[in-house]
Formats: structure tokens, C-alpha cells, sequence
């Protein structure tokens, strides 16, 4: 019982890799990038929840969009649905930061708790409404400039955090 009570802790070198990081960037704001991972991870929540990927209309999630598509789709075809519910983030911690060839990646290590439920067949799979303390990893990938990277696109290996599914496309053009 303890271990859904207890917030999950986050490591990272946060003191260690701000400097950098605003160096690099000077208008670079901690906070709002932590709203950000926020507004992401809630998204996908909202988005699994209601079988509905319009959660991640704007273009800073056109990256896992794709993915998330293909879930929904899944969970559709198995008739399985999930419910999160007092989404609560607790801590924030730059866990690594990369900046080569234009390309600058940064991760976020993030805990939070929510409460969860798992149904098929509008049947519960999982214990009715278990609170979850857990953490989760959010890669954040700008490209400074990406004539300057040498780069291409098609061929820049990326992964979403959240699944580990290749990314195909920074964007979608089509």
C-alpha cells in the first residue's frame, strides 16, 4: 500500500546541465519547458482515454501523433478502453542535454500519479481505479537549423519516449 502512496522520485543533473542549456539558449525558460512536458503527457492521456488524437492538435506533437493513432486503433479493434483521472504532476528533472550538429535534445525525467482504469468488453481488466505513482521520459528534439545539420530527415533516428516506436516524420506536409 505504501508504494501507491509514495511519490516516485526523479533524478537528473538539472543544476549541472542548466548553465549549457542557457548558454545555448538564451531566452531558454526551465518552467515553461515543464509545462510543456505537462501538456504533452496529458494529451496522450486525454487522447488514449477518449480514442481521440485531436488532444494533439498542435504541431510540437505531430512526432507522436502517428503513434498514438495506431494505439487508439488498437484499443478500438481489442474494445479495450482506459480512464486516467486526477492527473498530478509532482517533480521535474533535466535528466540529459545534447546539442550536435544543430540538432539540440533534451530530456526530462517527470513523476506524477493518477488514478487508472483498464476495460474490454466494458469489462474491467485492471482493479477498479488504482492510483499510480509513476515516471516517465520525455525526449524534446529541436533542430537549431536543419540546412545546417546534414541531416536527412527521413534518416534522423528518433524515437518516441513514451512508446520507443521510430519516428518517421518531424512533421507531416501531406
Amino acid at each position: 500500500a505504501l508504494e501507491k502512496t509514495r511519490q516516485k522520485q526523479v533524478s537528473g543533473m538539472t543544476k549541472m546541465l542548466l548553465p549549457e542549456i542557457q548558454r545555448d539558449f538564451k531566452n531558454f525558460n526551465e518552467k515553461e519547458i515543464y509545462l510543456l512536458v505537462e501538456k504533452g503527457l496529458t494529451a496522450i492521456f486525454n487522447s488514449l482515454e477518449n480514442e481521440d488524437s485531436s488532444y494533439l492538435k498542435d504541431d510540437e506533437f505531430n512526432i507522436i501523433k502517428q503513434k498514438i493513432d495506431e494505439q487508439i486503433i488498437d484499443l478500438q479493434n481489442n474494445n479495450i478502453s482506459y480512464r486516467f483521472d486526477d492527473i498530478v504532476f509532482h517533480k521535474h528533472a533535466i535528466k540529459s542535454y545534447k546539442k550536435q550538429k544543430d540538432v539540440a535534445t533534451l530530456e526530462i525525467s517527470t513523476s506524477l500519479e493518477y488514478y487508472y482504469n483498464k476495460r474490454k468488453n466494458n469489462k474491467d481488466i485492471s482493479q477498479d481505479n488504482i492510483k499510480r505513482q509513476t515516471r516517465y521520459t520525455t525526449q524534446l528534439v529541436y533542430i537549431i537549423d536543419n540546412t545546417k545539420t546534414g541531416f536527412d530527415i527521413n534518416i534522423l533516428g528518433l524515437h518516441c519516449p513514451n512508446c520507443g516506436s521510430p519516428v518517421k516524420s518531424l512533421s507531416q506536409t501531406e
